[in-house]
């Protein structure tokens, strides 16, 4: 842990505070990159602010700047008292192997949407204190949940700015695993795990309140695939490794009008985290990929579909390779919301040399000989709606790309596939009479 700390004086570096970085941050020479690709976009945009102010004048741009906040305000008030008044209090549950939580970590959300006052509020306080894991979230994870469920719900308009934030009431708790942590609550995983929960909770909450509006619940935890991997890499004289893998990350939520974002990734990146590259991930460490492909039938059933999970195979290469993975969502898989079914829960196995399986739990710490495998199955996203609303054609497309079976289509969607000359088509009779009869509440998805 670090103080607020300089880095840079008279445009150079503090060497000192640099070398501690190297000195206890994995991957060294990474995270160096990281640090002069961050201080190129400050540069950058030091230089762009200047310009502009010499171009216009100081007064103006900072008048400008005031001006933004206030017009995303405006906005948002807009946008506020557009939606329905309502208040509901929901909890959901994360995976645990904690003996106090043999049912799950509970987190609970309290959102109210106020139209008069055009305010959101969402009070966080009753939840749990600080837990003897890493997962505990900070002030700027919850708040930033906070932000992002509601700003997708009011539009993509709205500037994402300060002026926006003030028509968002988060209440948080001191010393709460989902609020604001009190030293030394550990909190290294802060932006995953929990976080996750958090961001999919407030969604399907507001999915709940306002027809049309909110999301599923989508990817919780990291899956196998994104493990910390460390030994010593034989390619290179028994040199020391050790880095993190973010690879088949998948399981976005459905939305209303819209299927799950297959490389959505969790409610904590939206998409915008890069996975890692089969390529890469086997030249920086001495494994092999030897899978990287769709999971069939993990999406969570709904008018509107839930992304699938990712099927990731590892190999260890000329050494022992050790895996820690602090997983979620096998137990409590991302639900869907108006009568849409839940993801596939996240698997995750070993096979050694002879075939042989061994079930893992959600934290690892594995190793790998070489020649055993590693096998993750990402969970799905929730579904969205009836799946007996979806539109028969697109349940025959998702048949035909390999996402799910006839069997899915079937069972899950009222939909009859059938093969005619070698072509999979319809049968709009047998489709008619099935979606006719009463069918049962959605429940996960193929596991």
């Amino acid at each position: 842990m670090l103080p607020c700390v300089r880095v840079q004086r008279d445009f150079a570096d503090q060497s000192d505070v640099l070398d501690i970085c190297r000195a206890n941050i994995r991957a060294p020479e990474q995270f160096y990159g990281d640090y002069l690709a961050c201080l190129a976009a400050v540069r950058t945009g030091e230089r762009r602010v200047t310009e502009l102010c010499e171009k216009y004048g100081t007064a103006l741009v900072e008048a400008f700047l005031d001006e933004y906040q206030d017009y995303a305000e405006r906005m948002t008030v807009d946008a506020i008292r557009r939606l329905p008044a309502g208040r509901v209090t929901r909890t959901m549950a994360y995976d645990s192997e904690l003996d106090g939580y043999p049912g799950g970590i509970p987190v609970t959300a309290t959102l109210e949407i106020d139209p008069t006052a055009a305010r959101i509020g969402i009070d966080l306080r009753d939840n749990i204190d600080n837990l003897p894991l890493g997962i505990n979230m900070t002030e700027a994870t919850v708040l930033a949940c906070c932000r992002i469920g509601t700003l997708n719900v009011l539009g993509p308009d709205i500037p994402r700015c300060a002026g926006a934030f003030r028509r968002i009431d988060a209440r948080l708790g001191e010393g709460k695993a989902v609020g604001k942590p009190a030293f030394p609550a550990a909190t290294s995983t802060a932006t995953t795990n929990l976080c996750h929960a958090l961001g999919s909770h407030i969604q399907a909450i507001f999915a709940e309140l306002v027809e049309g509006a909110g999301a599923a619940y989508g990817s919780i935890g990291l899956p196998g695939s994104c493990p910390v991997v460390s030994g010593r890499d034989t390619r290179h004289g028994g040199r020391a490794f050790v880095n993190q893998i973010l690879m088949g990350y998948w399981g976005g939520p459905a939305v209303a009008g819209h299927d799950g974002w297959l490389t959505y990734g969790s409610s904590s990146s939206q998409g915008m985290l890069w996975q890692s590259s089969v390529e890469m991930v086997e030249q920086q460490q001495p494994i092999l990929v030897e899978a990287l492909a769709i999971r069939e039938d993990s999406g969570g059933a709904g008018r509107w579909e839930g992304a699938p999970g990712s099927r990731t195979t590892f190999r260890a290469r000329g050494g022992p390779v050790r895996f820690a993975i602090n997983a979620a969502a096998h137990d409590h898989p991302p639900a869907g919301v108006r009568g849409g079914g839940a993801g596939a829960a996240t698997r995750i196995w070993k096979e050694g040399h002879n075939g042989a399986r061994t079930d893992l739990s959600i934290s690892i710490d594995v190793t790998l000989e070489p020649g055993e495998r590693l096998v993750s199955e990402a969970c799905g996203g929730g579904g969205y709606g009836d799946p007996f609303m979806r539109d028969p054609a697109r349940v025959l497309d998702r048949v035909r790309e390999g996402w799910i079976t006839q069997a899915r289509a079937r069972d899950a969607y009222g939909t009859e596939i059938v093969e005619r000359d070698g072509i999979l088509e319809i049968d709009i009779a047998a489709t008619e009479r099935r979606r006719r009869d009463p069918h049962p509440a959605q429940s996960p998805a193929e596991e």
